[in-house]
């Protein structure tokens, strides 16, 4: 019985090591569709809400642009008060 017991809580032990990790993996790993949307977000923001110098940085951003586009958000909102 001793030795069940100790094989039983040693086979506990490497399952809880073992389906850690993988569980973690699959809880945080953001879905292709999250990606494009977002990529999207981003190159909408660069090239058309922005206002870029001669060398190409960012000097402006058009906050009422992104708003109509993508509708008002608390970001937004604290955005506007820092610009």
């Amino acid at each position: 019985m001793k030795k069940f017991s100790l094989i039983l809580t040693c086979f506990a032990l490497i399952i809880s090591f073992v389906a850690l990790p993988v569980n973690a993996q699959v809880v945080n790993s953001p879905s292709q569709q999250e990606i494009d949307k977002a990529a999207s977000m981003l190159k909408f923001i660069y090239e058309e809400a922005s206002t870029k110098d001669q060398y190409g940085n960012i000097i402006d951003m058009d906050v009422n642009k992104i708003s109509a586009k993508y509708g008002n958000s608390q970001e937004l909102d604290l955005f506007k008060i820092e610009i």
